[in-house]
């Protein structure tokens, strides 16, 4: 009998892909960051970011090298990342988006820039939405839905680390093109609270 739960659905898929070969493998030896040369003369050489995400940032199918260790090992950032495979922005579940964020990262740390990954797994898990609140509220967002996790988000990083914030998106297969409302949704919330967004 399939299970209908879409959270469940997915953290079966990820256990599959998880005894592939392929998997197993992980990205041969040329596309290791080991393997890339640094550029001493990047703009980027010692910039503190810090990385939230899931699979992508966390680099799911490559054993855990994603774009944020090419560019510690090719650009010399000084990267923090905290990134767990299938979790969610939404929710306060120990090891999602928010949980991590007010845990994996020192209060005491600053950053030149802090990255987010719009996260491709809240609407598989039956996550909400939800709306975003009025222009002028600063607080007492529904952390519950994902766009009052966004908006939560944004709220500690600007009062914590006063830095600026750039949420990235992801290739998304989503034939119900809910990703795709998702990510309009951030472009208007980018517009509202100053937010850099790509």
């Amino acid at each position: 009998m399939e299970n209908k739960n879409p959270g469940a659905r997915m953290q079966a898929f990820l256990e599959k892909m998880m005894r592939s070969t392929a998997f197993q493998k992980g990205n041969v030896a040329q596309y290791s960051p080991n393997a890339v040369a640094f550029n001493p003369q990047s703009p980027l050489v010692g910039k503190r970011v810090a990385f939230l995400g899931s699979s992508v940032t966390y680099g799911f199918a490559a054993k855990g090298k994603s774009f944020v260790d090419y560019l510690a090992a090719r650009d010399g950032v000084k990267t923090v990342k905290s990134a767990i495979s299938g979790t969610t922005l939404a929710g306060l579940e120990p090891g999602g988006y928010l949980d991590r964020l007010k845990k994996d990262f020192p209060t005491d740390q600053q950053y030149d820039l802090f990255v987010c990954q719009l996260s491709t797994n809240d609407n598989r898990h039956g996550k909400q939405l939800g709306q975003l609140t009025a222009d002028d509220q600063r607080d007492g967002f529904n952390v519950e839905t994902t766009l009052g996790a966004i908006e939560e988000v944004c709220r500690y990083v600007q009062t914590t680390f006063n830095c600026p914030l750039v949420f990235y998106t992801c290739l998304q297969n989503d034939p119900e093109h809910k990703y795709a409302d998702l990510v309009q949704k951030l472009k208007k919330a980018a517009e509202e609270v100053g937010l850099l967004h790509h």
